[in-house]
């Protein structure tokens, strides 16, 4: 992560870059702002920015050093993130910082703790830490995470820089969805207005929305293989191209994760093509959505060669999970 891929927050990020630069930090921040917005992500950029050993111009972290290197595999020694456990943080918690601060930072400046949902803080996790933020080392950095001011005791806050965070402007979102993501114009505006400037609910949102593009273009994409007499193909032994069968590269500009999805989807619609062949009974089919379609493919083939091309997905399922060469396990699949 860097800050480029931070959308919105460009006020909070310049003043933080503006404080680092000017060597204006204080020891303690409070990020402020609706759950979700993007507060931890600003908060472990930032950490990243103050630790790197190589700082470009004092803005960008160099991603190159072994703070950032450390950093982006979630094993810096000088940066904690601590969390609620059972739904808040206990004293245990904070007792374990209180024992690390007593320690200078092994490879960076600072050391930093990162109290994500700190106001789910126990009284007595709190009254702990404010002795902490009281008289911190000079190396130690606090930042703490919250939705909710009023959770905290106004000694801790009094004794912290609040930055708040607003949601993003929708303008900013449109722009990052079809400068970025691609989406079409009208597309980028619906997402934008649905998710309200928070930035994990219109993750949400494109998550749900490429979930069912991705089972549509498996479904299109499995219409067409069982639509082309493709096994009369295979027995005449002609050579016939991926792309010309499907009609479309789907499966050569997906990644391990939506391929093994799609390997998912079309071995639920191969299923269910099987069973209905065989039975005529939709209450039957996972995808009964597709019971119209599904009874208008003409998949003249024997049982046997049902199983066997039902093997042949499980096949290459596993052999897209296991990184195969996407296309050799495609054309293994259609041609062996």
């Amino acid at each position: 992560m860097s800050w480029k891929e931070i959308v919105g927050h460009n006020k909070v990020r310049e003043l933080l870059i503006s404080l680092y630069k000017r060597n204006k930090l204080t020891h303690s921040y409070i990020f402020l702002g609706p759950q979700g917005i993007g507060k931890r992500r600003v908060a472990l950029e930032f950490s990243k920015l103050i630790s790197c050993l190589n700082p470009l111009q004092g803005e960008n972290s160099c991603e190159f050093c072994k703070s950032c290197l450390l950093f982006s595999h979630s094993l810096h020694p000088d940066i904690k993130i601590i969390e609620p456990h059972e739904g808040t943080i206990k004293i245990s918690q904070t007792k374990i910082i209180q024992d690390e601060v007593m320690f200078r930072p092994r490879l960076s400046q600072r050391k930093i703790f990162i109290l994500d949902n700190a106001d789910t803080l126990t009284p007595e996790a709190a009254n702990n830490l404010l002795k902490l933020l009281e008289e911190p080392p000079d190396f130690v950095l606090f930042i703490l995470i919250l939705v909710n001011q009023e959770a905290l005791p106004n000694t801790i806050i009094s004794r912290c820089q609040v930055i708040k965070f607003t949601p993003i402007p929708l303008k900013t979102i449109e722009k990052y969805l079809e400068e970025k993501l691609g989406f079409p114009h009208n597309e980028a505006i619906c997402f934008a207005s649905s998710s309200g400037g928070i930035f994990s609910f219109l993750e949400e949102l494109i998550r749900g929305s490429k979930e069912v593009q991705l089972r549509e273009k498996s479904f299109l994409f499995f219409k067409r293989l069982f639509s082309n007499d493709l096994w009369n193909v295979n027995v005449k032994g002609n050579i016939v191209s991926i792309e010309a069968i499907t009609g479309e590269p789907l499966l050569f500009s997906c990644n391990k994760e939506d391929l093994d999805v799609v390997a998912d989807y079309l071995l639920s619609f191969c299923r269910d093509l099987l069973l209905f062949n065989l039975t005529r009974r939709a209450s039957l089919l996972l995808n009964a959505d597709k019971e119209g379609e599904l009874s208008k493919l003409k998949f003249n083939v024997s049982p046997q060669n049902e199983f066997n091309i039902y093997q042949k997905l499980c096949m290459l399922k596993d052999a897209l999970y296991e990184k195969v060469n996407t296309r050799l396990a495609l054309e293994n699949f259609l041609y062996s």
